[in-house]
């Protein structure tokens, strides 16, 4: 992970807003699943944007917008 990335997680995680944070799974391991008129469809990957792929998520507690 980035330095810059793991200063920012550490700055959430004092400030006691970080929630979890994450990378995940390379794509060749992904898999999505869809079922449409009672068919199942699989395809290759669960990422909507690459970001995603490249940064994972975190996820963060605000106690408003």
């Amino acid at each position: 992970m980035p330095a810059a990335v793991t200063a920012v997680l550490e700055e959430w995680k004092r400030d006691g807003v970080l929630g979890g944070a994450g990378t995940l799974g390379p794509s060749s391991k992904g898999a999505r699943s869809k079922v449409t008129a009672g068919a199942r469809a699989w395809s290759d990957g669960p990422f909507t944007e690459s970001k995603e792929l490249l940064a994972g998520s975190p996820l963060i507690e605000m106690p408003s917008l």
